[in-house]
């Protein structure tokens, strides 16, 4: 919460919150394993969200892209009580994937990543994060 502010620094930083975390997702063992918080643990991010509006929880464990395509959903309201630390939990890749076995699978993943370079290129990408609230 904005009115709040915390900063990530490691697991550390995490002694004696209330930290919101989606039941069922693969956290590292790590978070898994220490004892110096608490885990609230909730069916969906929205839940947590909600769970952070609330005061319910002191922070939670988002994706930033899907956290902030659902805030942004949620309104202005929501967006500007909110923020995201500076420092990320973990940083995984993503990436698109056609299987092997499909006939095409490497058209497929070349057609993907040309078109990715145009939309990019064009500012198409950009109005698409805009639109979502991925970026100011």
């Amino acid at each position: 919460r904005k009115e709040n502010p915390f900063e990530f620094t490691g697991l550390d930083s995490l002694s004696g919150k209330r930290v919101g975390v989606i039941r069922g997702y693969g956290y590292s063992d790590a978070f898994n394993a220490a004892t110096h918080f608490i885990r609230d643990a909730v069916p969906s991010m929205d839940h947590n969200i909600n769970l952070l509006l609330r005061k319910r929880i002191d922070l939670t464990l988002e994706d930033e892209i899907a956290a902030k395509a659902l805030i942004h959903k949620m309104g202005p309201k929501v967006e500007d009580q909110l923020d995201f630390s500076a420092n990320a939990f973990a940083s995984n890749p993503l990436h698109v994937a056609a299987g092997l076995k499909h006939p095409r699978h490497k058209e497929i993943v070349d057609a993907f990543n040309r078109g990715l370079v145009a939309i990019k290129a064009d500012g198409s990408f950009l109005a698409i994060e805009s639109r979502y609230g991925l970026v100011k």
